[in-house]
């Protein structure tokens, strides 16, 4: 049943493409994890005589060829007219490189000048997967400029995670707001496309330990960006227990398939992975004694370790674990088979980069539920939408000099230092250091500024749906549409070439710019709950009103 609601809803997408292309000539495809948005983009492919296809890293490009491969149905071809026709192709500069497709990456096309952008043969559509690569600086400028001179091509953007850190609105931007209908994770795991991970997500008593980083760091610990980077830290230095524990009662309890298991870990970095999958592994091995535990590293450091990126479907063999360790290369365009789970132990504030990685547990068409073990609780983790100040696309932490953060180590851990110790920092305070004061001085530095490694105890918890969607849909759809209605505001205020008010009282006086001001004045009623809510139950919050607030969006190009 969940096969034929697949396909329903794949050729609606594709026909509800086609008719916007027809209409537009452009078109995005949000679409979540594990729809099959690549064997979408092949079949449109199929259609076009000269396709240019946009991709970020080479497994894109394989399973674009591998989709191809599987999907076209291609008429046999004299051989001597196949080569005839590549000829006049070639003459014409479309390198083609498969079928009628030329593949190129987002590098590439970064490092292209104007003129070459400019000299580029027409091409009938442009596919742009993975497209929020596309908001990178110079990707961006090039991006622009090939689609100026490509303007009566179709040109197609997919992704699974249009959002972006710095909050730039790639479908806005690109797209001009204009994408296929709406269906989300939350809609797919309705249908019985998708079914929901095990979700379990780990929570520790750190507060202390926390409070000694921020002390030692002179930073403030009521600083909430502060609060995500230190509590970070601490868990990438710590010694965590009990998840052995944690993970034999979850596969007890809920995974069926035990003589074989498979599991991607992902780290913060190369060095926290090389430091680190030992300790996984002793999970593992303590958890399922009896098992062996093998451990493919799957990173860019070096040759070998690229090229794993080869081996990621492994044979199985019986009571044996395979971890595949990595940072970010699995991110996006590989489909793991016969996975078992995923493992969190890469803290991140990243709505893209948890979507995506969360997204390697999903997978239509999956006979089992995948376990996700969230080690470091990314579930309840601030994303960098609410770390950014308002106004502001990045997040600028607060850095306080070195005489700051001496003054306030001094005036905090004064009964911690010895006479001698106090008297140094008070010398470098008051800029009296001395020379052969330096190497006393740097140890001690160094003695009170080190976050020590610490022993934390985890607890596990079992996510409800509700938190996971609010997680994957709600945090991003609310801070989208948000931000939409005040750029509707921005853009009203300018035409009427008014300034933006600073205070409430000023905002209230400008009722000539309604309705822009009441879209404005709804939306700061709206919370992230008012938003979840409207996403499980369609029109259970009377708060939001849904033609305004999708005027307003419309009215600023946002979708």
């Amino acid at each position: 049943m969940s096969t034929d609601i697949l396909e329903a809803v794949r050729n609606r997408t594709k026909e509800d493409l086609k008719n916007k292309l027809s209409l537009f000539n452009r078109c995005a495809v949000p679409r979540c994890t594990g729809f099959g948005k690549t064997w979408l983009l092949s079949e449109i492919a199929q259609e076009y005589d000269t396709v240019l296809y946009l991709y970020p890293a080479e497994i894109i490009k394989k399973t674009a060829m591998h989709a191809i491969d599987e999907t076209w149905e291609i008429e046999d071809e004299d051989e001597s007219e196949a080569e005839e026709k590549k000829a006049i192709y070639d003459e014409l500069g479309y390198e083609l490189d498969y079928h009628n497709i030329r593949f190129m990456t987002y590098t590439k096309l970064a490092r292209m000048d104007k003129k070459q952008i400019k000299e580029l043969p027409l091409y009938s559509l442009i596919i742009m997967d993975e497209a929020h690569r596309l908001g990178g600086e110079l990707t961006k400028t090039r991006a622009l400029w090939l689609m100026y001179y490509q303007k009566n091509s179709h040109i197609i953007g997919a992704t699974a995670t249009p959002e972006r850190m710095d909050a730039f609105d790639v479908i806005a931007e690109f797209f001009r707001g204009i994408c296929v209908f709406q269906y989300t994770l939350h809609d797919a795991i309705q249908d019985g496309i998708i079914k929901m991970p095990i979700y379990i997500y780990c929570t520790y008593d750190i507060e202390t330990s926390f409070k000694q980083a921020a002390r030692l760091t002179g930073q403030d610990k009521n600083n909430i960006v502060v609060d995500e980077v230190l509590k970070s830290r601490l868990f990438e230095v710590s010694n965590v227990h009990n998840i052995p524990k944690i993970m034999k009662k979850t596969t007890d309890k809920y995974v069926s398939a035990k003589s074989y298991m498979k599991y991607i870990v992902f780290f913060p970095n190369i060095k926290k992975l090389l430091e680190r999958y030992t300790k996984v592994e002793e999970w593992f091995k303590e958890a399922f004694p009896g098992y062996t535990v093998n451990t493919l590293v799957v990173t860019s450091e070096n040759k070998t370790t690229q090229n794993n990126i080869n081996n990621l479907n492994l044979k199985h063999h019986r009571k044996t674990i395979d971890l595949i360790a990595c940072v970010d290369m699995l991110n996006m365009g590989y489909h793991v088979e016969d996975l078992t789970g995923i493992v969190m132990y890469r803290c991140t504030t990243s709505s893209q980069i948890y979507i995506q990685q969360f997204g390697r547990a999903l997978s239509t068409g999956s006979k089992n539920r995948c376990v996700v073990f969230d080690i470091v609780d990314n579930l309840h983790r601030k994303s960098l939408f609410h770390l950014a100040p308002e106004g502001k696309r990045r997040i600028k932490r607060a850095h306080p000099t070195k005489k700051e953060r001496a003054e306030r180590l001094l005036d905090e851990i004064k009964h911690e230092l010895t006479k001698k110790e106090q008297i140094l920092m008070r010398k470098f305070i008051e800029d009296e250091l001395e020379a052969e004061d330096q190497v006393a001085f740097d140890a001690l530095w160094k003695k009170v500024n080190e976050i020590s490694e610490e022993d934390i105890y985890a607890v596990d918890h079992l996510a409800t749906y509700r938190e996971l969607i609010a997680k994957t849909i709600a945090e991003v759809k609310y801070t989208r549409s948000k931000r939409a209605a005040e750029e509707y505001f921005r853009i009203q205020t300018s035409k009427c070439k008014r300034q933006i008010p600073n205070t409430v009282n000023e905002l209230k006086k400008m009722k000539d710019l309604t309705p822009a001001l009441k879209i404005f004045l709804d939306w700061q009623k709206i919370d992230e709950e008012d938003m979840l809510e409207y996403i499980l139950e369609p029109g259970s919050v009377d708060k939001i009103d849904v033609k305004k607030i999708k005027q307003g969006i419309r009215d600023s190009m946002a979708y």
